[in-house]
């Protein structure tokens, strides 16, 4: 068995050249591309290392890629509407997605549909598992962000209908993006809104550790892998590094350059969509509005 690599799987809007493409991180050469209609943003997932799902863009379908095959014959799963985000647990055993003000949790295996979820009041925006798929959170264009067990909303009791375990309810814009830490059940989660605000959370108890105030809505967040630095994409092109080991106690801050690691990095002329950062913490990858996907080196910004 071959060792893991790294790569860079991002989706274009557009759809001009390909719908969505793999590059190596290092040298920006391309790997694979999938062709074939447009995804949109928030609903680009892998299920089980072997298949990537893209809910196409304005249409009520899913996108399907088998990775490895060459002649990429794609494959299309119809949706009771258009999907505005998709997930996949890391299990690869089944597939969430956010359809008006309703998730839906299918199971891979069968096709079935176990749970629709109704407890948004607008548009489902975003959605993310947990890193061991214990729970997932869902945030929405209603300003509320939802942590769901998924263990108590695939029950066997249809009389009941699932709760989420906690409502976070501090923001005062839609949710734009949603990010979840490492530890499972005991991880900590990253919201941002429009409302110009960057929040952690603790899964566990709901309770709401830090809030970054920016002079912009922030439109996309990340953690590092150490959970160092939060990493936080503007509408206005610049992604602002937080750090989350300062000594201030105080748990609302406003965002300012400063010696103990808070930086900002420039380049993007359109608003920051999409975060990731590489596994050993030293690459920042952004994708924007700008038609741009770009490559930071973290310690030199």
């Amino acid at each position: 068995m071959s060792a893991p690599v790294e790569v860079v799987l991002c989706a274009d809007s557009a759809g001009q050249l390909f719908n969505c493409a793999v590059f190596d991180p290092h040298s920006g050469s391309e790997f694979l591309s999938y062709s074939g209609g447009n995804t949109s943003s928030r609903s680009l997932t892998v299920l089980n290392g072997e298949y990537i799902l893209g809910a196409q863009l304005g249409k009520n379908f899913i996108n399907v890629w088998e990775i490895q095959r060459k002649d990429q014959l794609q494959q299309k799963i119809v949706c009771p509407g258009i999907v505005t985000c998709l997930c996949a647990s890391p299990d690869g055993l089944c597939v969430l997605a956010g359809i008006a003000e309703a998730i839906y949790l299918w199971e891979m295996s069968t096709g079935n549909l176990l749970a629709i979820l109704s407890r948004h009041y607008q548009d489902v925006s975003c959605i993310c598992f947990t890193d061991d798929g214990s729970h997932f959170v869902s945030g929405g264009k209603d300003n509320l962000a939802l942590i769901w067990n998924l263990s108590s909303v695939v029950q066997l009791d249809s009389s009941r209908t699932p709760e989420p375990r906690h409502i976070l309810s501090r923001h005062s814009l839609p949710i734009t993006d949603i990010h979840c830490g490492l530890m499972g059940p005991q991880a900590r989660v990253a919201t941002a809104s429009l409302d110009q605000t960057v929040k952690v959370w603790e899964i566990s108890s709901g309770e709401m550790l830090l809030s970054v105030l920016f002079n912009v809505g922030i439109m996309s967040v990340t953690f590092d892998p150490c959970e160092y630095f939060l990493f936080c994409g503007g509408s206005d092109g610049n992604i602002f590094q937080v750090s989350l080991c300062s000594t201030s106690i105080n748990r609302d801050k406003t965002f300012q350059m400063d010696s103990d690691g808070n930086e900002v990095f420039k380049g993007h002329r359109n608003l920051v969509t999409c975060l990731s950062v590489s596994m050993d913490g030293t690459l920042l990858l952004s994708g924007s509005n700008d038609e741009t996907v770009r490559m930071w080196d973290v310690q030199s910004k």
